[in-house]
């Protein structure tokens, strides 16, 4: 009796058996094959992560303020320039990790003031988002937030409401998380608008972002606080400026807990409420909030203050 035909009698008496034997077999196939490809992208999650984390140390390691304490901004402007030829060339097949990095490189260009480079490497974040994640991703709303900051600094804010106006309408469509990120971007408008001198406008906008922010438990505490500095913002340029003192100083006794006083956002702060205490005509209280946010520009740049 052939092989073929002593399975085939086989199979017919326990087919019951056989059928089980053979599910169980496709079972630990399909398992092993989904384990599999888990593995897989687990692997390429971990490469990613171990390509951004090496790509963002040497990055940050150079413009570290414990390393580059004494370079010029020129010379800061040097690094960025060769970070972002890295980038194009060390992450061009890793869309996701380059959008992080081209983020990072906006977001530090805006603090040197280069404000035109800034917009390049955030409208470049922006697209990568967009591609690989979707028009309404996370990455691609926080990249239109920064992308905004940087037209309205580079003296383009009429593009800037364009760019924002688009990505809030996006944010709506999302999920709690997306709209807390949408009032953030609303917040982010009232910039622009204030630039182009639609004070009111402004003032509406701002408002708005600060009341939906403090009613969406998804928002992030710094969200909350950005939007309240915002709003602070416009109620003074709109002559409003008890309130906005009383508001600022809340906020800033905040982000002060969270932070720490020598935290530049702390210094931000303090030097808006300076501002403002000065336009209120408080030149005691003025003076002295510059004086607390010289010291602490000074601590952390390890500046020696001028003797009176």
């Amino acid at each position: 009796m052939s092989g073929w035909l002593r399975l085939r009698k086989f199979t017919q008496r326990h087919r019951s058996g056989v059928l089980a034997g053979g599910l169980a077999a496709i079972a630990v196939v399909a398992g092993l094959g989904a384990t599999r490809w888990s593995l897989q992208q687990a692997a390429r999650d971990a490469q990613r992560a171990r390509v951004t984390g090496e790509f963002m140390s040497s990055l940050l390691s150079s413009v570290d303020p414990g390393v580059a304490r004494d370079l010029d901004k020129t010379l800061m402007l040097r690094v960025m320039q060769q970070a972002s030829q890295r980038a194009a060339r060390e992450l061009a097949d890793q869309p996701d990790a380059r959008t992080e990095v081209e983020m990072t490189l906006g977001r530090t260009l805006i603090a040197l003031a280069d404000y035109p480079q800034a917009v390049a490497h955030l409208r470049l974040a922006q697209t990568l988002a967009q591609q690989t994640a979707g028009t309404g991703s996370m990455p691609a709303l926080k990249a239109a937030s920064m992308l905004g900051q940087a037209l309205t600094a580079a003296g383009q804010p009429g593009d800037a409401e364009r760019v924002l106006r688009q990505s809030m309408t996006q944010a709506a469509r999302g999920d709690a998380q997306h709209r807390a990120m949408g009032h953030a971007l609303c917040a982010r408008l009232a910039w622009a608008l204030r630039e182009q001198g639609r004070l009111r406008d402004a003032l509406a906008e701002s408002r708005q972002a600060y009341v939906a922010v403090l009613a969406n438990a998804s928002s992030s505490a710094d969200q909350r606080i950005d939007a309240g500095n915002s709003y602070a913002a416009m109620l003074a340029d709109n002559g409003q400026l008890a309130s906005a003192i009383a508001l600022q100083r809340s906020l800033l006794r905040e982000r002060m807990a969270m932070r720490g006083p020598e935290h530049p956002l702390v210094i931000s702060m303090r030097n808006s409420l300076a501002v403002f205490l000065l336009m209120q005509r408080d030149f005691a209280g003025a003076e002295a909030g510059s004086s607390r946010c010289y010291a602490s520009r000074a601590r952390c740049m390890a500046i020696t203050p001028p003797t009176p």
